[in-house]
């Protein structure tokens, strides 16, 4: 992976500087796992990066400010950051205690955390018990980071790999690759953090934590997608301050939730990994406050009867249980069934509740979801409990499958998914099935599924004497009827079904 020509060419140019991979392409290399992308690090500054540009190679500012340049090369690109310490202010802090509080294990003589005052080589891995150009650790203070909202308000640049270590969030991804000497450096203990399986942050957790509150997602995100374990210092220090994430954009908690709903397609691909990252989010205490009804959720039983699980736990298995793409509306499925139970005694109306709640959270004044998504989501959550018992006549069923031709296919994967993760029955969802088959059914016939699909148009009813509105009706009564009744595939029968409506309109 990183022998690839273009990488080498690109470290040839930093010379007589080293060019590192950094983070989670060199993870995922020891995890003997495909990357995505492979970032780059380095000592120069922007501005003698920006220098080697020529001969194929452009450099563009990406943010100068940080350090981050997109390089391109062969027609590949690679984000570069200059080795840097960020420094944090506490200004403003409203409370979440973390005045005061010494980074975990920085200050003192070379005990970087988890032992990492170690200058780790891995071919081997090999160590060396000096930080590298002999570098000094300084002491991190309180001070030098502003509560969970990923702004420092200085950045130094820094010829110190392992203060640029420190600055990262997990020991798992504060690893480096030498281009040119080919060997991973390790300054925080991450080799052997991936050998046990375990997350810590680089740093004092409370530090690092605090300077990102997106962190606290990161920190599930990883432990769902590879399988790893929290460790105890970094999971009491999420659960203590879980409010960082409020401090944080309703667009990135999106970004980071969309990544946990979809974990088992990244990482190392375990098929349990949403669920688990969803149950880990709830436990921290950062799901209830993202969306607070669903810690109603949590614990609320339902009829034995139908079903074995809390409505959050059958939450989680209904989105283990759905396709990616609509494991939003499987996430929001169900929460209105407290609210909806609180006010009526019974949940035969939650759908109309969910709806609601996931209105809210999800659109411009939570989430800020696309409002197509959004649309499409509420649209899932409206009719999931649609024919939930598969008694519904056929006809019924076909119209409004004609009426919600978008949702269909989908909507038969949410009650699928739904069904299956009651934990009382089988896997097997007769009305899905049901609803899927009548689907294609109706493709198959030729079936129209909107006024526009029809053989006749206005202009074939105003030819017919039909004015205004009345045209309208006829042309969706014709469409209706196409959905129930045969002999209605040509031209001519849907025109003579049509004037056959004028007229009794008249």
């Amino acid at each position: 992976m990183f022998h690839d020509p273009t990488l080498q060419k690109i470290a040839e140019r930093f010379e007589p500087h080293t060019l590192y991979a950094v983070g989670g392409s060199v993870r995922n290399a020891i995890l003997k796992i495909p990357p995505s992308d492979i970032d780059l690090a380095g000592e120069p500054i922007p501005e003698e990066v920006m220098r080697l540009a020529g001969d194929g190679l452009t450099v563009k500012p990406v943010n100068p400010r940080v350090g981050t340049l997109l390089l391109a090369l062969d027609g590949k690109e690679y984000e570069y950051t200059t080795f840097r310490r960020d420094n944090y202010d506490i200004s403003g802090n409203t409370g979440h205690g973390f005045a005061g509080k010494a980074a975990r294990g920085i200050e003192a003589e070379n005990s970087m955390p988890n032992g990492a005052g170690r200058y780790a080589v891995c071919r081997g891995i090999e160590e060396e018990n000096s930080v590298p150009n002999g570098a000094e650790i300084r002491g991190i203070e309180a001070s030098d980071f502003k509560k969970g909202q990923h702004v420092p308000n200085e950045v130094v640049f820094t010829n110190d790999i392992a203060e640029d270590a420190l600055r990262r969030d997990f020991t798992v991804n504060a690893l480096y690759y030498d281009l040119k000497n080919k060997r991973v450096i390790d300054p925080t203990g991450g080799t052997e953090d991936i050998k046990n399986r375990i997350l810590r942050t680089c740093a004092a957790p409370e530090k690092t934590l605090g300077e990102d509150g997106l962190r606290l997602m990161r920190l599930v995100r990883f432990a769902a997608e590879y399988g790893f374990e929290i460790e105890r210092e970094t999971y009491a220090a999420a659960v203590a301050h879980s409010d960082l994430i409020c401090d944080i954009s309703g667009e990135r908690i999106r970004g980071e939730l969309v990544k946990i709903l979809e974990s088992d397609e990244s990482g190392a691909r375990r098929k349990d990994a949403p669920y688990r990252g969803l149950k880990l989010l709830s436990d921290i205490g950062v799901l209830g406050r993202i969306v607070s009804e669903f810690q109603d959720c949590v614990g609320y039983e339902q009829t034995a009867k139908y079903h074995k699980y809390d409505v959050f736990t059958h939450t989680l298995y209904t989105v283990a249980n759905a396709p990616k793409e609509i494991r939003l509306s499987a996430l929001f499925h169900d929460i209105g069934k407290p609210p909806c139970f609180r006010e009526h005694g019974n949940m035969h109306d939650h759908a109309a509740y969910s709806v609601e709640i996931a209105k809210k959270r999800l659109g411009q004044d939570g989430l800020k979801f696309p409002i197509a998504v959004v649309r499409h989501t509420l649209e899932l959550i409206r009719h999931h409990m649609f024919d939930i018992d598969g008694k519904t006549s056929t006809n019924k069923v076909r119209l409004f499958l004609q009426e919600n031709e978008s949702i269909a296919l989908d909507l038969a994967e949410l009650k699928r998914a739904d069904y299956a993760a009651k934990g009382v029955v089988g896997d097997e969802c007769d009305s899905a099935e049901k609803m899927k088959r009548i689907f294609y059914d109706m493709k198959k016939e030729g079936i129209p599924f909107s006024v526009g699909e029809l053989k006749i148009n206005g202009n074939d009813l105003k030819r017919a004497g039909g004015t205004g509105a009345e045209i309208g009706r006829a042309l969706k009564g014709v469409l209706r009827a196409c959905a129930t009744e045969k002999g209605l595939g040509t031209y001519e029968e849907q025109l003579k079904r049509a004037v056959m409506l004028l007229k009794i309109e008249s």
